[in-house]
């Protein structure tokens, strides 16, 4: 018996002759998976029809009620691949030439011989087992396709959806407002929302955003257009239409009575709470988005619940300037125009001790310092980017030239786990912490003091230094000093400035510099100008000093 293994294969034997049918059967039935067998041509077709599992036929060309070639035109007909071999005499060769276009597998002649049968089948076998792993193919490729779809749904809702609410996030509104001939933007920001994760808890501030996108549905039926979570508290509406000012700020008061109209009931408080929202708006193919966000930051400074950022507006001109400035950052950042610029601090006898590395934007002629960007780079949020660039440049400083150089870092760079694990690597990658000074500033806004705290504790290991920036000002606050345990002290420059003029603030340059001591801390003196502020600094007993007096910033390189 051949080696092939048939075990896997089932067939149609379709023979006219009882005694040859029951041999074949006899002999290779233990050899199959299964034989069915039929004595003529319609009992064949009747049985493939009502039978999908086989795999392949023989079959006997003259036969009563329908020959071997009719039976297989009929099969033809609905099936164009199953394999087929003809059992056939020499005598039937006029009759083989009308079996050329049925595509045969094989041929056998009588009478039957039991091993060329076998060899027959067996390269059927092979195509069928072709076949099958076409078809297996076939399934896997189009299961891989629908899962590549389902991820590529997937991805695409992270992509363009916010998890949270449910509504279309920022990437999708960016691609929506390319496409719209005249967008109107509605930017609404809920009020005090901070206050509320504050008192109620994050779980109860995201359920309040829920909420809320639950009222722009309702309020998009009414009106149309579409809603989108564009930031943190921010919400975007998106109309494209002709901006009719009137019409437009009807829609604006219902929304905002709307709104305000709806009580929220929170989970574990037996109360609900009202929110309230301020609304800035721009239109225009033009940069929209941006004029929205600026009519917001006027509706806000000036108190009033919404704004309309127009054509003739005296506005314009300030959104001109932040495009500007905008425009600028977007080119120092692609074409590497972000520069480290080093100002030096000294001790009492004028020398110098380390360098505070202080950002600058520099495109051709033009260098800009940061209270011409920053603002703008954070409500672009291209801050983090600046910041990032910043300190590699200045850590670079630090060690190709043997510098020991300090950095600001703001709240914006340590209220995020993932900024402050990425600075950590970069001290770590430098290997330069025993050169570095942190300065961080301390600001309300900061969400987790802990944090910062852990951040100092695992920087300290590496050897930076910590200084608390600008102490002396309206935030400054005694318990933090204590938890940060801050190598230095710069004292806010506006008391630097005040202090040949005004006793209170020498009195409070000397009450900083006396607790300093007795916490073995040092103290920086920021803008210091001239000889006099130097000398008067001295006596109240201040141990480091910066400013013009000394030397301006300049590049490093």
């Amino acid at each position: 018996m051949n080696d092939y293994n048939f075990k896997n294969l089932t067939f149609l034997f379709v023979e006219d002759e009882k005694i040859i049918r029951d041999n074949i059967y006899d002999i290779l039935s233990p050899f199959f998976k299964k034989i069915y067998v039929a004595k003529n041509g319609q009992e064949g077709l009747e049985i493939f029809k009502n039978h999908e599992d086989i795999d392949l036929i023989v079959t006997d060309i003259v036969m009563p009620e329908m020959d071997g070639i009719s039976m297989v035109d009929a099969i033809r007909e609905f099936d164009k691949e199953v394999p087929i071999i003809y059992v056939t005499a020499f005598s039937e060769s006029d009759l083989l030439i009308k079996t050329i276009k049925q595509k045969i597998c094989g041929y056998i002649l009588k009478p039957i011989d039991v091993e060329e049968l076998l060899k027959a089948i067996k390269k059927a076998g092979e195509i069928i087992e072709a076949k099958r792993l076409r078809e297996k193919l076939k399934d896997i490729n189009e299961y891989l396709q629908k899962e590549i779809e389902k991820k590529t749904e997937e991805l695409r809702k992270i992509a363009f959806y916010d998890e949270l609410t449910n509504l279309p996030n920022r990437n999708s509104l960016i691609q929506d407002l390319k496409r719209l001939e005249k967008p109107i933007v509605v930017l609404l920001d809920i009020d005090s929302f901070k206050t509320i994760n504050d008192i109620y808890g994050i779980e109860n501030g995201n359920y309040v955003l829920k909420e809320f996108s639950g009222f722009l549905k309702i309020f998009e039926k009414k009106y149309g257009g579409k809603f989108y979570r564009s930031g943190s508290d921010e919400f975007v509406w998106l109309q494209d239409n002709h901006f009719e000012e009137e019409k437009y700020k009807k829609i604006i008061e219902d929304m905002i009575e709307f709104i305000s109209s709806q009580k929220i009931y929170l989970k574990g408080y037996d109360l609900g709470i009202f929110v309230d929202i301020t609304i800035g708006v721009g239109f225009g193919k033009e940069n929209p988005l941006e004029k929205a966000d600026m009519a917001l930051s006027k509706a806000i400074e000036n108190h009033q619940r919404y704004y309309i950022l127009k054509n003739d507006d005296t506005l314009k001109k300030e959104y001109e300037h932040y495009m500007e400035i905008l425009k600028t950052i977007k080119i120092a950042i692609r074409e590497d125009g972000i520069v480290p610029y080093l100002q030096s601090i000294v001790d009492k006898d004028g020398n110098i001790n380390y360098y505070e590395a202080l950002i600058r934007i520099k495109t051709g002629s033009t260098v800009l310092v940061p209270y011409q960007f920053l603002e703008i780079s954070k409500k672009a949020k291209l801050y983090n980017k600046l910041s990032s660039v910043m300190i590699d440049k200045s850590m670079q400083i630090a060690k190709e030239f043997d510098r020991h150089i300090s950095i600001n870092l703001s709240y914006q760079d340590l209220d995020n786990k993932k900024n402050m694990e990425e600075i950590i690597q970069k001290v770590k990658y430098y290997d330069i912490g025993k050169k570095m000074v942190f300065e961080i500033t301390e600001n309300e806004a900061i969400r987790d003091f802990n944090n910062i705290l852990k951040f100092i504790e695992i920087v300290k290991k590496y050897g930076v230094k910590i200084a608390i920036d600008d102490f002396g000002s309206g935030y400054s606050n005694f318990e933090y000093l204590l938890k940060m345990k801050p190598d230095l002290i710069k004292i806010d420059g506006s008391l630097i400035k005040e202090i040949l003029v005004n006793e209170e603030a020498q009195y409070i340059v000397e009450t900083i510099s006396h607790f300093s001591k007795k916490l073995h801390i040092q103290t920086v003196a920021e803008f210091v100008s001239s000889q006099k502020i130097f000398e008067k600094l001295k006596e109240l007993n201040v141990d480091k000093f910066q400013g013009y007096f000394f030397d301006k910033p300049k590049s490093y390189v």
